[in-house]
């Protein structure tokens, strides 16, 4: 009699997967930081930083749907007033309050954009703005 296949891999069971809504608020955060720190990396390094989204578009001929890849538009987090550059970190189009009163990171130069958003990205994964993502509410879904 021959050995099973299945018998050679290594079997378990499924993960459960995190319901905690911070978790799932810091991972998403987690994403939109990685994407500003490779959009101030493309800026440094003079190169054109494009995102893209897949979108079904209808023929208008065949009235055949297809996917394609669009750009996406992604606003900049960090930008340049008075001689420094200053970073805000955004969940959805609110600015997060890092402390009392205080919504932004100053940077004195773009040279250090690239460090400050691994030190926040560092921060982020940490766990020290859950306070700040705890407060935020989730959209009302409206019925229809």
């Amino acid at each position: 009699m021959s050995k099973s296949i299945l018998n050679t891999l290594t079997l378990s069971k499924v993960p459960e997967k995190s319901k905690d809504p911070i978790v799932k608020r810091r991972n998403k955060l987690l994403e939109k930081l990685e994407m500003q720190r490779e959009m101030a990396r493309c800026m440094l390094e003079e190169v054109t930083f494009s995102v893209f989204r897949e979108k079904w578009v209808t023929d208008p001929e065949t009235g055949e749907k297809t996917k394609a890849r669009v750009p996406k538009r992604v606003r900049p987090w960090y930008y340049k007033s008075e001689g420094n550059y200053y970073i805000q970190i955004f969940y959805g189009n609110k600015p997060l309050e890092l402390a009392k009163g205080k919504a932004a990171v100053m940077v004195d130069c773009e040279d250090d954009l690239l460090p400050v958003f691994d030190k926040i990205t560092e921060a982020v994964g940490k766990g020290e703005l859950d306070d700040q993502l705890s407060k935020i509410k989730a959209p009302v879904m409206k019925k229809s």
